[in-house]
């Protein structure tokens, strides 16, 4: 399936309150734990994708396939699907998973390893078939930012959208130019 979304950083934690606020979305926070995944010989890193464990409610795996944003605007396949929390823990503990492996179309004898981490303080809303997802985003050395992301059908929708809520919220934001899982990896301890 192909993801569309548009990510913006947050000048500071000023402009992330304001626009929760503006969004009315001050109370709303999901915790999100990011564990970003690749082989052994960085065979993710190597084709520039992106292979993540994601523990919320529950565990999701995604594999993002190449992208390089364009003015903050990504767009590149992605395979998501939920797992249960025993395939999570091979995952984390053993470095494998025959069934998620062979469901994300990768050799089942494959070695996985963490490389990057990061917890996701997430405040969402949908709307009119969008997503609008304003982050705080704790990174392993204590590094920390906001993001402001929309994820909807076209470019077009999703970059009209984004530019209308830093407008309206009065906050100051630019283009990501990484994405979440770059970032990690430079603050990994």
């Amino acid at each position: 399936m192909k993801e569309i979304e548009s990510k913006y950083q947050l000048c500071s934690r000023k402009d992330f309150i304001a626009l929760l606020n503006h969004l009315n979305l001050a109370d709303t926070q999901q915790r999100l734990e990011n564990f970003y995944i690749d082989t052994e010989t960085e065979t993710m890193k190597s084709k520039m994708t992106m292979l993540r464990l994601r523990k919320g409610t529950g565990w999701k795996i995604t594999l993002k396939g190449p992208g390089a944003p364009v003015d903050g605007l990504f767009e590149r396949e992605e395979t998501e699907f939920s797992i249960k929390g025993e395939q999570a823990e091979q995952i984390l503990k053993y470095g494998r998973s025959d069934e998620i492996l062979g469901r994300l179309q990768m050799d089942r004898t494959t070695r996985l390893r963490v490389v990057a981490h990061s917890v996701v303080k997430r405040h969402v809303l949908r709307r009119d078939g969008m997503e609008i997802a304003v982050d705080m985003i704790i990174l392993d050395d204590g590094y920390e930012y906001f993001e402001l992301e929309v994820e909807g059908p076209s470019k077009t929708d999703v970059q009209d959208k984004i530019t209308d809520l830093i407008e309206a919220a009065g906050i100051c934001a630019s283009p990501s130019i990484e994405p979440k899982y770059a970032f990690a990896l430079q603050h990994t301890k």
